[in-house]
């Protein structure tokens, strides 16, 4: 399931307070915003939708409340980490720094 690859809500939110630019492939997006769209997963009063997707998510009106859902090697690119290849293959990650690929 996606939501076991990307950040928690939780975590997406203090990201975001803590001013980490908002570019990522998933986001949360407040549902109550939302008159349809297709999620993946939800949490609290919010659903994970892809970003690329995201100009068919039908809003109510602007402003809806969102939080840029990273998955780890967002993280890793961001952080400019490189982590040795076995830690890697932890997660199902070949590669290393922003290298990186899905097996």
């Amino acid at each position: 399931m996606i939501e076991d690859h990307v950040v928690s809500l939780e975590l997406a939110k203090e990201l975001k307070s803590l001013g980490v630019k908002q570019e990522s492939v998933f986001v949360w997006i407040d549902a109550s915003g939302v008159l349809e769209c297709t999620y993946f997963a939800e949490q609290e009063d919010f659903v994970l939708v892809p970003s690329k997707d995201y100009a068919i998510v039908l809003k109510k009106e602007e402003g809806v409340e969102e939080f840029s859902a990273f998955l780890l090697t967002e993280l890793l690119e961001m952080l400019d980490l490189k982590l040795p290849l076995e830690k890697l293959a932890e997660f199902g990650i070949r590669g290393t720094g922003t290298n990186t690929s899905r097996k």
